[in-house]
């Protein structure tokens, strides 16, 4: 009997450090996880920030972009009317020299009128001078 008391409080002793191992295993094994778990939580929150600057630059860059397009369009209405208003002075300014241009014939065809007019009146006088000379001989000759 004292053998099976022994045999017993042996396997009894066996079985408790079964179970201090099994424990010591539990927790080590459940630290192992919540080191794991810890890790894979921190991976996970800085994966989140990454995205969220990623997400955060490009909602800045559609930003930028619409506001530059923005830019773009009042700028290109700017350069329009500019291209108008451009367009309409060199309208005007041929017109003007167009009609500078006619003035300018006209003047010169009525200052060639006048010319051939007087110099039609210089050979006149001329010849009416000659004519009187003539005469003028014949009675002092």
């Amino acid at each position: 009997r004292r053998l099976s008391e022994q045999a017993a409080a042996s396997k009894e002793a066996a079985a408790e450090a079964q179970v201090r191992r099994l424990r010591e295993e539990l927790a080590s094994s459940e630290r192992a996880h919540a080191a794991k778990a810890a890790a894979a939580e921190e991976r996970h929150a800085q994966a989140m920030a990454a995205l969220k600057r990623l997400h955060e630059q490009e909602v800045a860059s559609t930003d930028r972009a619409s506001h530059q397009t923005g830019e773009l369009s009042r700028l290109t209405e700017q350069v329009q009317g500019v291209l108008a208003a451009l367009g309409r002075v060199q309208q005007e300014v041929a017109a003007s020299v167009d009609g500078r241009n006619a003035e300018l014939a006209a003047w010169q065809d009525r200052r060639s009128v006048a010319l051939s007019q007087q110099e039609e009146a210089a050979r006149l006088r001329d010849q009416s001078a000659a004519a009187e000379r003539t005469r003028v001989e014949a009675l002092t000759a």
